[in-house]
């Protein structure tokens, strides 16, 4: 217990270290879109403009913010909501900490719940080396700590997973089978990806129906049932779906489904996720026994091997047509280092059996050294200055307000978020100009100009 606490708190430590990193300005876009679209909540417009992100998660901020708000008020922070946006508008630093937060908070969680797991259906030796895994793999820990719904997702999912296996344990018992579909909806409604867990939780069912006497009949009734409470959690977690059900379906299958699947511009998205996005986000050493754990859960087969392999694998199939980024893998990576650390463990164990708990952490710190070196060189990055800073200052300083500035490479790549210049009236004029003639109303910079 001692270990794993010290895990916990070392996991803690490396994903709240990055978290002020480029505030008040931010280095990911899709940080503004979670943190604005909980504002807007605010004014009572739950209806999504998009829906190529969930709801899940802004609507957690959009609770936190209004906690936030209410304790502001009563502190004599804001005086009313116009205050309070006004302050997010000066300085946001506050409204990223908190989303930021709540991050941190599910990437621990993942740590804990993948110890548990591994725990559960393998040996705490086990789990001990998967909370190291999981808590140090730069995949994991370098989007722990941006106010993104990936991290969130996972540790849904790996809740769910949680529960799927103590339903498994338990085959007469329903609650925790019914829990599990509730948390892979809400999953989903954190990030679309997630929602895959449903063949998790159908391999599931059919190891609770394995000794049933009317086995296909029992299957099929615990699918339905299943099936039922993952819509409802979806519905739950994202009741903006009930409002605009073919606006969803146009989003999210049409569009976001042709970008991601299937696009496979040099023919190789199969190698590719091994060569690319395993490698750079775990390491070598730690990619092949991950590796290797997923062989060795194929020779033995056993029913935990098959619950642990069936969202990697079909997560495999899904993606080996597509490039995409390495982040979409990330439902998929704790199963794999759990995998991993079963591997490990197993290795270690054949080695000297008798010291196995000392072998298999000796071992799991040789194999994740790589990775956990890249995590630690990933925050010092974020810790340091950034050019996008040193730019601004120097453009302030050197170029007079009103100039054009030309940049290049935006007609292949999109733009990368820099840290915004001083503004003036007549630049926020501009703006106000630019998002009335796109039916905008300019609020926003109209705020800024008279404030």
């Amino acid at each position: 217990m001692v270990f794993l606490l010290t895990v916990l708190a070392a996991s803690l430590g490396m994903r709240v270290l990055p978290i002020v990193s480029d505030l008040p300005y931010f280095c990911s876009l899709d940080e503004t879109t979670y943190i604005e679209n909980a504002l807007r909540f605010s004014t009572g417009a739950f209806k999504m403009s998009s829906y190529y992100h969930g709801a899940l998660y802004p609507q957690v901020l959009f609770l936190e913010y209004t906690a936030y708000f209410v304790l502001g008020r009563m502190l004599g922070l804001f005086s009313s909501s116009t205050d309070f946006f006004l302050a997010y508008i000066k300085d946001p630093t506050s409204f990223f900490l908190l989303a930021r937060g709540t991050v941190v908070l599910c990437g621990v969680g993942v740590v804990w719940l993948s110890y548990a797991i591994a725990s559960r259906v393998y040996h705490q030796r086990v789990g001990l080396v998967a909370s190291l895994f999981t808590a140090f793999s730069l995949l994991l820990s370098q989007m722990s700590f941006l106010a993104l719904a990936d991290i969130p997702s996972v540790f849904l999912l790996m809740l769910a997973t949680y529960l799927a296996v103590r339903s498994v344990e338990q085959p007469k018992e329903y609650r925790f089978y019914c829990a599990a579909g509730v948390l892979v909806g809400l999953a989903a409604a954190c990030k679309y990806l997630a929602g895959f867990g449903v063949v998790t939780l159908a391999v599931a069912a059919l190891m609770k129906c394995a000794d049933h006497e009317h086995r296909t009949r029992a299957f099929v009734h615990l699918a339905v049932l299943g099936s039922i409470f993952v819509v409802v959690g979806f519905c739950v977690g994202m009741p903006q779906f009930l409002l605009g059900p073919a606006a969803f379906y146009k989003d999210v299958f049409q569009k976001l489904g042709a970008q991601y699947l299937g696009h496979n511009p040099d023919g190789n998205a199969w190698l590719f996720l091994f060569t690319h996005h395993l490698r750079n986000g775990l390491g070598i050493p730690l990619e092949l026994a991950s590796l290797l754990g997923l062989g060795f859960a194929l020779y033995n087969r056993s029913k935990w091997d098959i619950l642990m392999l069936s969202f990697p694998a079909f997560f495999y199939f899904l993606f080996m047509h597509s490039v995409g980024y390495a982040y979409h893998l990330l439902p998929a990576v704790p199963f794999l280092l759990i995998l991993a650390a079963r591997f490990v463990d197993t290795v270690a164990e054949k080695l000297q059996p008798r010291w196995s708990l000392g072998a298999s952490l000796f071992l799991a710190v040789v194999v994740m050294s790589p990775t956990f070196l890249d995590s630690l060189r990933f925050v010092q990055v974020m810790r340091s200055p950034n050019t996008k800073m040193t730019a601004k200052a120097w453009i302030e300083e050197h170029i007079p307000a009103g100039a054009t500035i030309m940049a290049e490479g935006y007609v292949f790549t999109d733009p990368t978020y820099g840290p915004p210049l001083v503004e003036n009236p007549s630049t926020l004029e501009r703006d106000i100009a630019f998002v009335m003639e796109n039916k905008g109303t300019g609020r926003t910079a109209t705020l800024r100009l008279a404030h």
